[in-house]
């Protein structure tokens, strides 16, 4: 709630009603408050949104897709190339975002990380396709942007990129 309609709805209040309808005021705010904080997709908690439907264990593809995610554009921003070939089973595709780290970090892009909403399909038996969206800040101010697809196998609680879209920068 807004302080400016905070202010107009007590003024609305009889002074006698005062002491009694701010605690109810202040839990009213700090609820909805609370409730629109808590729905903020994070890194630690991202969103996921399913192209198709939804399966039991949605909760659980989603943390561990955006934890793979995660820790790939970690490994771009410090150069880790071995972190990137062991979460990528395909050669190719893990050069295409060790490659696409080396730009990132060259044009010093700060803040460089992928935005913790993320869209998941399930196209085949296994098979896990996210899109999601690479951000950060040049140093001149402007928005970095880059759109991401790729395909994941689930393997011991750990999401792995085999393949991805050919045409984009990873």
């Amino acid at each position: 709630m807004s302080p400016v309609l905070l202010r107009q709805a007590l003024r609305l209040l009889p002074h006698r009603a005062f002491p009694r309808t701010v605690p109810v005021l202040a839990f009213l705010v700090t609820t909805l408050a609370g409730c629109s904080v808590t729905t903020m997709p994070t890194q630690a908690n991202p969103s996921c949104s399913w192209e198709q439907r939804v399966p039991n264990n949605s909760d659980a593809i989603c943390r561990q897709t955006f934890r793979t995610i995660r820790a790939l554009v970690r490994a771009q921003t410090t150069g880790d190339d071995r972190a990137i070939a062991r979460l990528v089973d395909s050669r190719r595709v893990a050069r295409h975002i060790i490659d696409f780290g080396r730009a990132v970090r060259s044009q010093r892009v700060g803040k460089y990380e992928a935005v913790p909403s993320i869209v998941i399909d399930l196209p085949g038996s296994g098979v896990i396709g996210a899109n999601f969206q690479l951000a950060g800040i040049k140093p001149n101010g402007d928005k970095f942007k880059a759109s991401e697809s790729i395909y994941f196998h689930l393997r011991h609680g750990t999401a792995y990129v085999f393949t991805d879209q050919p045409e984009e920068a990873w």
